[in-house]
């Protein structure tokens, strides 16, 4: 049968960006004619004959989406690892893997040349490090007229225990070739299945959104906005100027790092920029500098064997322990002096200690105008990166974060959590003594974290933190919830809906989630070994370089421990005012499995650090920490962007109750 177009499901819906023009753009690529063919059992839509894509078009044959599935599997050797003696796969030399895998897909496809033309954001969720198999998968979800969409995932293999986990996804796509390099048309996607013609649909969207942002970025590089950009930086905080951590590097294309037309692979020049990019980011910070995110590439203009290619890069921004680094790729023909603009992009880096724990970075500070104006474009282009990830994390492939109960594992979640309630994060918002602040991490988890400090003592804050019945009064993202299993009086599972009422539309997600109340006692650090430790703890302490809690009241049903709920009869483990943990963590159960209606998140250790203030022991200091997946992400992103304050206002509203007990203002709303 001949096919003219891709095969694309009825059922699309907008996953992509935020705003009327975005939502706009994505409703009229789905708008095209289309009829249903009978495949045997299959049923799946192409485009009608008369269909605008169709128009002058050949008859060509189209070819199942199965057919072209790729898998490349690479043991990671000390040659692919970072360069700074980190035992981890460089951030380039798994993008030219993915960019390999991909190219073989396209290929089998349209069975002649292809090159790649683009690579959609990337975000590695976790390493591959040395002596690990990464195994990169690779199936076309659409063919347009001449290009091809193609969904990677790259998953990392522990080769001893044989497990394994998502390092990260993108997609590419590739264009077809003739024999004289020229674009030509692919076959048509014979999309079979309910979830390939799921995947087409949502291809048409990813155009859409990835024509327009490639438009946006040709018009920037021919035009220079002369507005000037003011940066104010702390003059006590170390910083360097943007000039220090700049890079060039310079490479002559060889015939190996090219495909049969003579043209560069695009792997190869990603892993290219990646090495001049992480020597910006090492030279700024002087610290070992980790890939986490890439930006779109688009490669504007092939380079051919016998070019040279030049690569510059510079750090634009940083973000506490995150820095944006840009880079610049330009081909030189040798032979004639033309010089020409291949394509560019921007890489996201955190940095970090001996430990691999991300630490804060002296600034940059910008010198020329262009450099203070991609000072302020940089904190533009992170926000947008959040939106996008809470906007298409429903479409992405399922990474769950759910664990199975158990004691131990609310354990660690307890530890966890005090752990991160004392780490410095990028501050978001300070303001009537509340602190708001974020952090990035790598798995894809977005943490977001809360102080103050109220005029009541720890027995009467985690009575009414722990109340379940009072949390819709100040908690303005918490919608409807249930007990689904009571494991005993301070633990139990619970079912919950959040719903960002301040999101047009709004934004809901569900979340199984296991809550347990703990007391628990800070320990500084001494010489002396302290053998009543747990392994768990002990595990800690080797982690943490001043402070251990030992935790305290755990599963069991003595009458020494505080009910969850809260309540009068509080026994002093150790002090009179107590130290008390509410600790959340994401688990599975069968009871409750995802459904329909809600889209469902994943939060790690999350909760409350609730202790006596240091010089009030009738006050308490408090810390929230939620760190979730972007799928709850898209709950608090305009809170991290700044387009709202729902987390200031829920705690501000709390703290309300609690200073005046009085139900919180309808101003805090």
């Amino acid at each position: 049968m001949s096919i003219q177009s891709v095969a694309i499901s009825t059922a699309a819906t907008g996953t992509g960006g935020r705003g009327s023009s975005m939502r706009r753009a994505l409703r009229e690529s789905v708008e095209t004619p289309f009829r249903v063919v009978d495949a045997g059992a299959a049923r799946f839509l192409v485009s009608s004959p008369d269909s605008p894509l169709n128009t002058a078009q050949t008859h060509v044959e189209g070819r199942r989406a199965a057919d072209s599935v790729a898998q490349l599997t690479e043991l990671v050797l000390p040659r692919h690892t970072h360069p700074f003696g980190s035992n981890i796969a460089s951030g380039g030399q798994i993008m030219a893997w993915m960019d390999l895998c991909a190219g073989i897909a396209a290929k089998r496809h349209c069975r002649g040349p292809v090159v790649t033309a683009s690579m959609d954001d990337l975000h590695f969720r976790d390493v591959a490090k040395l002596g690990e198999l990464v195994i990169v998968k690779a199936k076309l979800t659409r063919a347009f007229r001449t290009s091809m969409e193609i969904a990677i995932n790259v998953w990392g293999e522990n080769s001893i225990t044989g497990e394994q986990r998502l390092l990260c996804s993108s997609y590419s796509t590739f264009i077809g070739l003739n024999a004289a390099g020229k674009p030509t048309q692919v076959p048509a996607l014979i999309a079979e299945t309910i979830e390939e013609q799921q995947c087409s649909a949502e291809a048409k969207q990813r155009r859409t959104v990835r024509l327009t942002r490639r438009d946006e970025m040709q018009k920037k590089h021919h035009t220079e906005t002369p507005e000037p950009f003011p940066v104010e930086v702390d003059p006590k905080a170390l910083s360097h100027p943007t000039t220090v951590s700049r890079a060039e590097v310079t490479h002559l294309v060889l015939p190996s790092n090219a495909n049969t037309l003579c043209v560069t692979f695009g792997g190869q020049i990603i892993a290219w920029m990646e090495t001049c990019a992480t020597i910006s980011a090492t030279r700024h910070a002087r610290q070992r500098a980790v890939l986490v995110s890439v930006d779109d590439l688009h490669f504007l203009q092939p380079t051919k064997v016998g070019e040279a290619v030049i690569i510059k890069s510079q750090v634009n921004r940083v973000f506490h322990t995150s820095l944006e680094v840009g880079v610049k790729v330009r081909a030189e023909n040798l032979m004639s002096g033309e010089i020409r603009q291949c394509n560019s992009a921007y890489m996201m880096f955190v940095v970090v200690d001996d430990l691999g724990q991300p630490t804060p970075i002296p600034l940059a500070v910008p010198q020329t105008l262009k450099a203070r104006r991609r000072y302020h474009e940089a904190n533009d282009r992170r926000n947008q990166r959040l939106v996008r990830r809470a906007a298409f994390a429903v479409s992405q492939e399922v990474v769950t974060h759910s664990v199975p109960y158990s004691a131990e594992v609310m354990d660690e979640a307890t530890q966890e959590l005090l752990e991160i309630c004392g780490l410095d994060w990028e501050v978001l918002l300070e303001c009537a003594d509340i602190k708001v602040s974020f952090q990035r991490q790598f798995n894809e988890i977005t943490g977001i974290k809360a102080e103050m400090t109220v005029p009541r003592t720890t027995e009467e804050t985690f009575a009414l933190i722990g109340d379940r019945n009072s949390r819709p009064a100040w908690d303005f993202l918490y919608h409807s919830g249930f007990i689904v299993e009571e494991i005993s009086k301070c633990c139990d599972i619970r079912y919950a809906v959040f719903q960002a009422k301040h999101c047009r539309p709004r934004v809901t997600r569900d979340f199984v989630i296991c809550r347990a109340a703990r007391v628990f006692k800070p320990i500084v650090r001494s010489s002396r070994r302290d053998v009543s430790l747990s392994p768990s703890a002990e595990a800690t302490l080797s982690r943490s370089p001043t402070t251990l809690y030992r935790i305290g009241s755990r599963l069991s049903s003595s009458p020494g421990e505080p009910p969850l709920t809260g309540g009068s009869n509080f026994p002093p483990p150790w002090s009179t005012h107590h130290c008390y943990a509410i600790v959340y963590r994401s688990v599975s159960h069968v009871d409750v499995p995802p459904n329909n209606g809600h889209i469902r998140g994943s939060v790690l250790p999350s909760g409350w650090r609730i202790s006596p203030n240091a010089l009030d022991q009738e006050s308490c200091d408090i810390v929230f920490v939620t760190q979730m997946d972007n799928k709850g992400l898209a709950l608090v992103v305009d809170d991290i962007i700044g387009n709202s304050q729902v987390i200031w206002k829920s705690c501000f509203a709390l703290k309300t109750i609690l200073s005046q007990g009085q139900e919180s203002p309808s101003d805090a709303r």
